[in-house]
């Protein structure tokens, strides 16, 4: 019988989950002949920028203490 050894390496730049949240709707709806707004075209650099404009909008949300947002 043959001794098999198996060698997992970790990469440190894979997420233990691998469920990547990507806001691809959002990504590829982007307005892209509107002066007012610039077009990202890294992934990446959109989905930082998407995450921080969230952010942004949800601290920005007032809350009612029926449990109801609004704006």
């Amino acid at each position: 019988m043959w001794a098999t050894t198996h060698l997992y390496f970790i990469d440190p730049m894979i997420p233990e989950n691998k469920n990547i949240h990507f806001p691809l709707w959002q990504y590829l709806n982007q307005r892209l002949f509107c002066p007012h707004t610039t077009v990202i075209v890294n992934p990446l650099r959109f989905a930082r920028f998407y995450n921080i404009d969230l952010l942004k909008r949800c601290w920005d949300k007032e809350f009612d203490p029926n449990g109801k947002f609004r704006n």
